[in-house]
């Protein structure tokens, strides 16, 4: 009956996902609860889902335990106030990002299983008030804060500053990268790179994203 109060797709959905969680061996009971939960939910919904509950529960993937996968799943899933393939693909990208091994110290982030999985859903979040997702910018300014080109800064300092100005838009990053490199040059303003670094920081969250941006239509703000 509760199945039956859905709109259309209900039914499919509602099998996806707990016939998914059965085959996990997550109990019948909580199956069929997660399930129901998509009941009035998108197909999108339902996808990301399905896509982050794969990634964090299989064995050549991140291998965490049902209960831990399901989680994250849900975090991007029904805990998402946003457009939901925008969160899905943010969480792929960040993930290969995060966990690939890469010929350089900046071209990932190259973290165990378990930390790239609650970190991409972190860094995801970030980006539910925006209409498009996140990661690409964030991982660009991230290389940018590790290069020669920027600070050069080790890889925790460059994640907790990249995620620090990822808060204050999707705009921040070009922002910061562009008034680092005039704080910086001999004809603009001859800063040291920590003073260059303030002086960008500061702008990009004066900036605020000036950049209209439109919520998703599926927000609740």
């Amino acid at each position: 009956m509760q199945v039956a109060t859905g709109c259309d797709g209900a039914a499919g959905r509602f099998v996806h996902v707990s016939a998914l969680l059965l085959q996990a061996e997550l109990s019948g009971k909580d199956s069929i609860k997660t399930g129901l939960l998509f009941v009035k939910k998108t197909d999108a919904e339902t996808s990301t889902f399905v896509t982050v509950f794969k990634h964090a529960f299989l064995a050549e993937e991140l291998d965490l335990d049902v209960k831990n996968a399901l989680n994250l799943a849900l975090e991007m899933s029904t805990r998402f106030n946003g457009d939901a393939v925008s969160a899905r693909e943010d969480f792929e990208k960040l993930l290969r990002f995060c966990s690939t091994p890469g010929g350089s110290s900046d071209e990932n982030l190259d973290l165990p299983k378990p930390r790239c999985a609650s970190w991409a859903v972190e860094i995801a979040k970030i980006g539910e008030p925006w209409e498009k997702g996140i990661s690409q910018t964030y991982i660009d300014l991230f290389k940018f804060l590790r290069s020669d080109r920027g600070p050069l800064l080790p890889a925790h300092q460059a994640v907790s500053l990249a995620t620090e100005l990822m808060k204050a838009g999707p705009s921040a990053g070009e922002n910061f990268i562009q008034a680092y490199r005039y704080g910086v040059a001999s004809r603009g303003l001859d800063l040291s790179a920590q003073d260059a670094i303030a002086f960008a920081r500061k702008l990009a969250f004066t900036e605020k994203s000036a950049s209209p941006v439109t919520k998703p239509s599926n927000s609740k703000n």
